[in-house]
């Protein structure tokens, strides 16, 4: 790709008119956004491919409906990453489960992200229009690491991925007669490609600690895909925020630190936790801070913002 120099693979936009769209715009490295993004956005183009999301539905500022993809420029020596907020009508085309595009926001895909504004949460950007997001083919150079590490849970806090819980090291290869119980605070994130390609879901659970809450992500394959994580799927709205689940003879994912499912047996919802709560606290760029905490352990806030002044979590 002319602009961005990835490689590209079954382009859905004929070369010319890329090219003819692109000029007089600025082309914004992944490193410079943060420091060269105009407020309004203006002529200014992000092109990267998507390694992660689209994670949906969240709670915008505002209270509207949003979703996050995450895009990386896979440089080789120093591979960088972006979140793009997709809101409005964005949103509803290229995250909604039943949006016109939302089968070709797909892990893998090339695009390019027209006059994308600075949003709330710092060092991410935003687009509130379908046309400010233009697919322009696929990566066939994008991978997954798949090296195991004694630092997961270190490695996956500074990725922004979920916590492992302390036992993660006694889960078996067979998953046979082991057992995780856990109250769903997030996902299902739908419609992301597994490592052999098939469709997949990842949901997270927190065992809901009041000291040391921990989170595991659940990935669903197969049969666990289509009954608990597919929109229309018969398990769908059982598979709720709040929701006790009890996932029997979990694998280990091939992504490291995760636990992975294939048949809809494996899930039981037991019922549903009245404990769950999200941290009302704002972050320093402003948005809540959304981490789940127990209600019982009478703090009214995550543990990290519970340590924290009235004035702090204020800030």
């Amino acid at each position: 790709e002319r602009w961005s120099g990835l490689r590209i693979v079954d382009r859905v936009v004929r070369k010319e008119k890329w090219d003819a769209c692109m000029r007089s715009k600025e082309i914004l490295p992944f490193p410079k956004i943060s420091t060269s993004l105009r407020p309004s956005g203006g002529d200014q183009v992000v092109i990267g491919v998507i390694c992660a999301g689209p994670v949906v539905p969240k709670s915008g500022a505002s209270g509207e409906k949003c979703a996050e993809i995450t895009l990386t420029d896979l440089a080789p020596n120093r591979l960088h990453r972006v979140v793009v907020v997709l809101a409005g009508k964005a949103f509803d085309h290229w995250a909604d489960p039943l949006g016109a595009g939302r089968k070709q926001c797909a892990v893998g895909s090339i695009f390019g992200v027209l006059n994308p504004k600075p949003a709330r949460r710092a060092g991410c950007i935003a687009v509130s229009f379908e046309t400010q997001l233009i697919k322009l083919g696929t990566s066939p150079s994008l991978r997954f690491c798949e090296a195991r590490t004694r630092e997961v849970g270190r490695l996956h806090a500074q990725q922004g991925d979920p916590l492992l819980p302390e036992d993660s090291t006694s889960l078996r290869p067979g998953g046979g007669d082991q057992v995780v119980i856990g109250v769903i605070c997030g996902g299902p994130a739908v419609c992301k490609s597994g490592a052999t390609g098939e469709k997949c879901a990842e949901l997270t659970l927190t065992d809901l600690a009041a000291k040391g809450l921990q989170r595991v992500a659940v990935l669903l394959t197969g049969k666990a895909f289509d009954h608990w994580a597919d929109p229309l799927g018969a398990g769908r709205k059982q598979c709720a925020i709040g929701s006790i689940f009890g996932v029997l003879n979990p694998r280990p994912a091939r992504r490291a630190g995760c636990i992975a499912v294939s048949f809809e047996t494996q899930l039981i919802s037991l019922g549903a936790s009245p404990s769950l709560r999200f941290c009302d606290a704002r972050t320093q760029d402003g948005l809540k801070c959304q981490a789940p905490y127990n209600a019982e352990s009478g703090e009214g806030f995550c543990e990290a913002h519970a340590r924290m002044s009235h004035g702090q979590r204020g800030a």
